[in-house]
């Protein structure tokens, strides 16, 4: 008898891993701990850039979606926080330029 399951798919399809968390494919991934700080550091990097985008869209007068923005910036500070002292303290000002694209956003929301 053929067992579907054994053989991997032959469309070139993926199948998911039943074994790990599931994950939103949209959801980025962060850092592993320990890795420097990069992962984070690159997760800032995007994160920033979108809030210019949002914040860019704002100024428009358009309406901005912010769902998830709160587990998004949540996720980038616990990994922060994570990291080993001296990494984190390396990641101090891209932390204080995030923040800073999270004000401008939010004065733009209030003033469009």
């Amino acid at each position: 008898m053929h067992n579907a399951g054994s053989e991997p798919p032959q469309n070139g399809a993926t199948t998911r891993d039943d074994t790990g968390p599931e994950r939103d494919r949209d959801e980025p991934v962060l850092a592993a701990p320990h890795d420097g700080g990069a992962a984070v550091a690159s997760a800032i990097t995007a994160a920033a850039a979108m809030l210019r985008l949002a914040r860019a869209i704002a100024t428009g007068g358009r309406p901005v979606d912010l769902t998830g923005l709160d587990e998004q910036m949540g996720r980038i500070c616990a990994q922060a926080l994570d990291l080993p002292p001296a990494e984190g303290t390396r990641l101090r000002a891209d932390l204080a330029g995030l923040l800073g694209e999270l004000d401008a956003l939010a004065v733009a929301l209030r003033h469009p």
